[in-house]
């Protein structure tokens, strides 16, 4: 099996987006109207099941499932408005580009 580091170099590439990326996820969900804010941040920043988040929001779990759905539309819509993509050939992000240069929702 031959070695391939043109993907190790790929792989970490990807990875550092990701993590630069991921500095924009929580500021973001904070732009959200309060009834997404709540629900992605337990979902997303603390990593709750949506059956947890039903229990301790006391709602049910279809509109858990539901806020968490349209959420998650609205903050990958903020994602888009706030910056440009590139992508590889697998559709992974490899770089993005902020927008608006006054822009510090995220600070990339």
């Amino acid at each position: 099996m031959q070695f391939d580091e043109k993907w190790v170099f790929k792989e970490k590439e990807i990875s550092n987006t990701i993590s630069e990326l991921s500095y924009c996820v929580e500021p973001l969900i904070n732009s959200l109207s309060s009834k997404y804010k709540d629900i992605l941040y337990l979902s997303i920043i603390k990593e709750l099941k949506q059956k947890e988040i039903a229990l301790k929001l006391d709602i049910s779990y279809s509109s858990v499932k539901n806020l968490v759905y349209r959420g998650k539309k609205e903050l990958k819509e903020k994602f888009f408005l706030c910056c440009s993509y590139k992508y590889d050939s697998l559709g992974y992000i490899v770089e993005f580009e902020s927008k608006d240069k006054d822009c510090n929702l995220c600070k990339v």
